[in-house]
């Protein structure tokens, strides 16, 4: 979540900086600000989601000067009106969309592909193994990997208004009382879940008989119960219920930039806010401006129990 206040932060509104042009130190955050998510880039070990700093109707705003004091003698200074979503500023952002903490959606759909694949190991001794920089990386100590089937859940996180090419995959394992296919997955090496070895179907609770069938497409809910999703930019968890059931799906860069990109595209002017953000123009890399922390800038007192609905024709629905 967001960091506290410190004590020499200010909260200043978008609005006042603009009207005002004047400097703002990024020691001080930035209040009811609409994010924008555009693109992604990605090394190895890192990944980056750029965003432009926007006013509520979607448009970019001027680039704002922004100062990082050291002494008394000596400042730097950015213009800018990009920012990026990495690490600390991700997985605020994350944590607010998971727990429904800006938006307030009643509920948010997404769309997923059953699937089934047998990874094939380069070598009886290296199993799965793959090089990262010359070094080969593979499941911790004590961790034996699963050499059967991996059955799970492939989010259909497409860019905004392109269709999604479906890819193909060999047949899955359901129940045959309520036709749930049975999961079987992990995450970083570690067993996730294994429907297999269930005497009753965990779906339907009725003596598991397993039945093999063609995949098919569901709908699955952004679960706002969900804790504990790791963010790390390139292998991200969002936590979603299947057939009332909490669990965790794996996303990778391209597909989190998409989500991102659908999940903003459900709010009045396709951006992602009000939000207040702290920036960073020291850690900076790659010439990207980090957004540090973020928080929502309307804190909800009570429930909304209904919104109108936005539809896309393959991703996401809220409610």
């Amino acid at each position: 979540m967001a960091k506290k206040k410190g004590i020499d932060e200010k909260v200043i509104p978008l609005s006042h900086i603009i009207d005002n042009k004047s400097p703002l130190n990024d020691k001080n955050i930035i209040s009811e600000v609409y994010l924008k998510i555009f693109g992604s880039e990605r090394s190895m070990e890192s990944a980056y989601y750029k965003a432009i700093i926007c006013t509520s109707e979607g448009e970019p705003v001027p680039l704002l000067k922004v100062e990082h004091t050291y002494s008394k003698n000596r400042t730097k200074a950015r213009d800018l009106n990009e920012v990026v979503l990495y690490k600390e500023g991700l997985v605020d952002t994350m944590n607010l969309i998971q727990t429904g903490g800006i938006g307030y959606f009643s509920s948010v759909k997404i769309f997923a592909q059953e699937k089934a694949i047998q990874y094939q190991p380069q070598s009886q001794s290296n199993y799965y193994s793959y090089h990262r920089y010359g070094h080969s990386s593979g499941p911790p100590p004590g961790v034996t990997p699963i050499n059967d089937t991996h059955y799970y859940l492939d989010l259909i996180l497409g860019t905004p208004g392109k269709k999604v090419k479906l890819s193909s995959s060999r047949k899955v394992k359901a129940c045959k009382s309520c036709d749930a296919m049975l999961l079987r997955f992990t995450y970083d090496w570690i067993l996730q879940r294994d429907d297999f070895n269930q005497k009753t179907c965990p779906y339907c609770n009725k003596t598991l008989e397993i039945i093999e069938r063609d995949r098919k497409y569901i709908q699955v809910e952004l679960d706002y119960e969900s804790e504990g999703c790791k963010i790390t930019g390139t292998n991200n968890q969002i936590g979603i219920l299947y057939h009332g059931i909490p669990i965790k799906t794996t996303v990778k860069v391209a597909a989190l930039r998409n989500f991102l990109m659908n999940y903003q595209n459900l709010f009045p002017g396709n951006v992602i806010g009000p939000l207040d953000i702290k920036i960073n123009i020291v850690r900076s890399r790659k010439g990207y401006t980090f957004i540090e922390s973020v928080r929502p800038s309307i804190i909800r007192k009570s429930n909304i129990e209904w919104r109108p609905v936005t539809l896309f024709p393959e991703d996401l629905i809220a409610y």
